[in-house]
């Protein structure tokens, strides 16, 4: 193991071409140990991609990634002692139980980590299943079962490609209060995730990606203020009247809000002032007039210049740069990858 200080992840200059596609455009990245970071962006902006690189799965074409300070790609077995998670969707013989995928899975890594079964399927709730046919588990099972091999060497970092893709809202629940209980224990932990509440919930700091550049890597905090504007949410019997009034005062926007009868509005200090004095003065009601903290899915749309959607934004990444989505979420399939 590399001295303490060194960073759970260093990538410098990190560049990976599929022909004439760069899917990652020479990216920095430090993840310090105990940190647990979003990683976040559109589908095919490179998640998966720098992910595969750092686990080995694929070779760089230039620059460098340390695990631990180790090469991934050079040297595997080393930089990835302490490191466990899954890429995608895990994958399980579906005719074994799921502690005898988990046994199997720990006679592979030396058997070490046998005695951790019991541990591991408590903590992810798989007790009383775990003698049940991977066949019969449904998607978050199986999800969970990934989580289990992931903790079965107990890892020092952990590294999860959308854990919740694809499940149930109660199943997604349960898959986030997971990765918090990981957090909490002060592993690293870096979460590939296009879900913006769950990198919310779980996460202190983020790293955006987007055709396969870096455009933002800093606190949580950080990305919601920056270069906001104050915005309140205004709560009145009469929001059609409130917004009439809103239009008049000049670098004032009204938009409606989720509940009935509410208006977000978004201005500087000055001008949120102005619109109370002139709601008193049309004898408007104010139910509640209260600052509104920027979400995290806001503010990342607002980096990217698209505000409709991840799928929104994939696609105007993909009319950028022509087949990109499809490329970039196939490169586990193109050269370089490890047989």
């Amino acid at each position: 193991m590399s001295a303490s200080g060194t960073p759970a992840i260093e990538v410098r200059g990190l560049t990976k071409r599929f022909g004439q596609l760069v899917a990652v455009d020479a990216i920095d990245l430090v993840v310090n140990r105990g940190d647990v970071i979003g990683f976040l962006g559109p589908n095919g902006a490179g998640k998966t991609t720098t992910i595969r690189m750092l686990l080995g799965l694929i070779r760089a074409d230039a620059g460098t990634a340390r695990v631990f300070g180790q090469d991934p790609w050079r040297d595997p077995v080393e930089a990835l002692r302490s490191v466990a998670g899954f890429v995608e969707a895990p994958t399980f013989y579906d005719y074994l139980t799921g502690r005898m995928n988990l046994e199997l899975l720990a006679g592979l890594d030396g058997g070490e980590g046998r005695t951790r079964i019991d541990g591991v399927l408590d903590t992810v709730g798989l007790i009383g299943r775990e003698g049940d046919r991977v066949r019969g588990y449904s998607h978050g099972m199986k999800q969970r079962l990934g989580v289990a091999a992931t903790l079965l060497r107990d890892p020092d970092l952990v590294i999860l490609d959308e854990p919740t893709t694809g499940l149930d809202p109660p199943a997604m629940r349960d898959m986030r209060a997971l990765v918090r209980r990981l957090a909490d224990t002060g592993r690293t932990v870096l979460l590939s995730s296009h879900q913006m509440n769950e990198v919310e919930e779980i996460c202190s700091r983020v790293a955006i990606i987007r055709n396969g550049a870096i455009v933002f890597d800093g606190g949580l905090a950080e990305l919601t203020e920056r270069g906001a504007r104050p915005t309140v949410l205004l709560s009145t019997g009469e929001p059609h009247r409130a917004t009439v009034v809103a239009g008049d005062i000049d670098g004032l926007e009204a938009k409606s809000g989720d509940g009935p009868g509410e208006l977000l509005l978004s201005g500087e200090q000055l001008a949120l002032d102005r619109l109370t004095v002139a709601l008193g003065r049309e004898g408007i009601p104010i139910r509640a007039f209260v600052p509104e903290r920027m979400s995290l899915e806001r503010a990342f749309f607002r980096l990217l210049d698209d505000g409709a959607s991840l799928d929104s934004a994939a696609t105007a990444a993909s009319a950028a740069t022509p087949e990109r989505s499809a490329k970039a979420n196939d490169a586990d399939e193109h050269e370089g990858a490890r047989p």
